[in-house]
């Protein structure tokens, strides 16, 4: 018997990383986020650590398919990311 395929969704979002994994018929069966700071130097800044985002995702995703290991394939990676910067 095949296994079917799994669907991965990262979100990177302004607070945190999430990571789910989906079946081919959108029940989630892993998921994970991890949280990381906005970093406010003075009054009216905000920065963030690209290399802090990086290690929120990696662990997400090294989290969330460690979870599925048994399923061998997966079929979509969507990656949503979104930056405004004014």
């Amino acid at each position: 018997m095949e296994t079917r395929g799994r669907v991965i969704g990262i979100d990177i979002g302004t607070t945190s990383a999430k990571m789910v994994v989906f079946t081919e018929k959108g029940k989630v069966i892993a998921s994970h986020a991890i949280d990381y700071p906005i970093i406010q130097p003075n009054v009216g800044w905000a920065e963030q650590d690209p290399d802090v985002i990086c290690a929120a995702v990696y662990k997400s995703v090294s989290v969330s398919v460690e979870k599925v290991m048994y399923y061998q394939k997966i079929f979509l990676q969507s990656v949503l990311v979104q930056l405004c910067t004014h």
